[in-house]
Order: C-alpha cells, then sequence, then structure tokens
C-alpha cells in the first residue's frame, strides 16, 4: 500500500493497519488471541493490546509494555510505546529502526492497574504512578 493510500484510508475511516507479518510467529499468535490488527498512530494501544493478550497464554509474563521515545532521526524524541518480548525489543507500530529510549516498563497485572485508572490509551506510567499513590 503506497503512503497516500494509506494517508487516504486514515482519513476515510480514522485508522490504517501497519504490517504485521515480519513480526515473530508468537507476537503474530498474540495478534490474532487479541483479535486486532495493530494501527498506524496508535502505538500505545498496540502495544498494551498485545500485553493484555498474554494473559493466560505461555507468554504472559514474557511480554512487557514499554513506554518511552522514539529517537526520530537520531535526535528528535517523540513520547512511543513498544513491547519486550523475551528482553528483545519490538515495535509493532512502527518499522523504521530509529533508536528506542526506554522510560519504564510496565508488567501484565499493573498495565491493567495503570488502564483503569487513565481510562486511555498512552501516558501509562503516569496512570501507574497516579494509582500507586492513591492505594
Amino acid at each position: 500500500m503506497t503512503t497516500d493510500k494509506k494517508i487516504e484510508l486514515f482519513r476515510k475511516q480514522g485508522w490504517c493497519p501497519v504490517k504485521w507479518a515480519h513480526h515473530p510467529q508468537a507476537i503474530k499468535d498474540l495478534f490474532r488471541k487479541g483479535r486486532f490488527v495493530p494501527k498506524m498512530k496508535a502505538c500505545f494501544e498496540n502495544a498494551a493490546k498485545l500485553v493484555l493478550a498474554s494473559r493466560g497464554t505461555e507468554h504472559e509474563g514474557r511480554v512487557v509494555y514499554v513506554e518511552g521515545h522514539l529517537m526520530l532521526y537520531g535526535y528528535i524524541p517523540i513520547h512511543h510505546a513498544w513491547i519486550e518480548f523475551d528482553g528483545k525489543e519490538i515495535d509493532v507500530t512502527l518499522n523504521n529502526g530509529d533508536e528506542l529510549v526506554a522510560a519504564g516498563r510496565i508488567e501484565l497485572f499493573d498495565l491493567n492497574k495503570a488502564l483503569l485508572q487513565t481510562k486511555r490509551w498512552g501516558d501509562l506510567l503516569r496512570g501507574l504512578e497516579m494509582a500507586r499513590a492513591s492505594a
């Protein structure tokens, strides 16, 4: 799909799928189990849904939600989220190879608390801090 077609699709339906067939089989299985396709411009949602899909599978505990910054062109920080699978960084939203700088990691149990606190995808590190402060 060309860039113009992706932009047109994004404008028309509010989302556009990203390629995911190149990921490890375990990650593809989690996409299928979670019954979703990763979306363009939805890194926080994509990463969180993958971690949530790991619940009750042999991959539970091996998939960790990570928030931080994508260093575009090596020096422009963009707030971003990705996963770690068995300690390896996997960005399921972008495939451009830019550097990822982690600010924090959230395991499955804490991810649920952060989502309940913020009631939205993204900035879940702050939501986790708020949940811990109110406990």
